[in-house]
């Protein structure tokens, strides 16, 4: 019997110390992708950095394999040599196959650094890309056009922008016309100034209030007084939810809510509360902590007042997360 358990430790031994082998080996070399974001535009070059990391001096091969549904479309390899001191980061160009209108296609990036010994286990990682058209509303043109769309836009930069992408709207210039919105949606354009336009923050609360749904696009500054607290003089909201980023991917699980290309930045700013004489307010904030999305739901019809600090006009043209991310929350706040 005794015999038996010390085979059995000894056994135990052994494959402790392989598992051991296998950590410490593991954790010599490592992979790091330097880009936070997978959406790439179909038809279009798409850039990736990946920074070879050794807690010792090794030499080997960096390989890559760009693959969708199944299929190799591309691969490649270079020679590297790390350090503690050196992490050399490789530079990986992807040649993305263009896709169909309303068609999102998920391919894979895979890398692999293998060390010339060939005891060494390879270090890899797989990232996970989606591929998109140019264009979130080429299958959905008559519902776009049925939403019936009043832009209010001081800073000008999304109206451009819709116009440019035929996206159907009616441009109003002064605050007192948005009141006149029914069985429409009225969309803020990106930068607006609670500040210079001191009476727009209550149009817009009444218009959601009203049945119609609100959204507005990452406001530069000021401040809204906060619906459904006490002291509040606002209509009274169903419910009012705080969110971060995740929120992109509950909308969409396929577009990027952990960065947006070239430099990963998503929010342009944030909303925070604040108190003073007024009562609660919810104020727009460049820094600290605080929501990029703070939805407020009204019982009447659709109503609803959406603040997305998000830069969807800003990023439009950098990454298809921004604009799918527009047809998203149109779809929600209109269902």
């Amino acid at each position: 019997m005794k015999m038996r358990i010390w085979t059995l430790l000894g056994f135990i031994s052994v494959f402790i110390g392989f598992v051991s082998m296998v950590s410490a080996g593991e954790l010599e070399t490592g992979l790091n992708m330097q880009e936070q974001w997978g959406d790439v535009f179909g038809g279009k070059e798409a850039v990736f950095h990946v920074a070879v990391t050794s807690a010792k001096p090794a030499t080997g091969t960096v390989s890559w394999q760009f693959s969708c549904e199944g299929h190799t479309i591309a691969r490649g390899e270079k020679a590297v040599e790390a350090s503690p001191t050196n992490r050399p980061a490789v530079e990986i160009k992807l040649a993305v196959p263009s896709v169909k209108d309303g068609v999102i296609m998920p391919a894979s990036l895979t890398v692999e650094f293998a060390e010339q010994k060939a005891e060494k286990i390879p270090a890899n990682l797989v990232k996970q890309l989606y591929i998109f058209p140019e264009n979130p509303f080429a299958d959905r043109s008559d519902w776009l056009k049925k939403l019936n769309i009043i832009l209010f836009d001081p800073a000008g930069k999304t109206a451009e922008l819709f116009t440019k992408n035929e996206i159907p709207f009616k441009q109003v210039n002064t605050i007192g016309a948005l009141s006149d919105s029914k069985d429409s949606v009225l969309i803020v354009g990106e930068s607006v100034s609670f500040k210079e336009s001191r009476s727009l923050a209550d149009i817009l609360v009444k218009t959601a209030a009203a049945g119609i749904p609100v959204l507005c696009l990452a406001p530069s500054e000021g401040e809204i007084q906060m619906p459904g607290v006490e002291g509040s003089n606002q209509p009274f909201p169903l419910q009012i939810a705080f969110r971060q980023n995740n929120i992109i991917a509950e909308l969409d699980k396929r577009l990027d809510d952990k960065g947006w290309a070239p430099d990963g930045s998503i929010v342009s700013n944030i909303m925070v509360l604040q108190s003073d004489r007024k009562g609660i307010l919810l104020a727009v904030a460049n820094t600290g902590a605080g929501w990029s999305w703070v939805d407020l739901r009204f019982p009447a019809g659709k109503g609803c007042l959406i603040m997305c600090g998000f830069k969807i006009v800003e990023k439009w043209n950098e990454s298809p997360a921004p604009r799918f991310l527009l047809e998203r929350i149109l779809n929600d706040m209109t269902k």
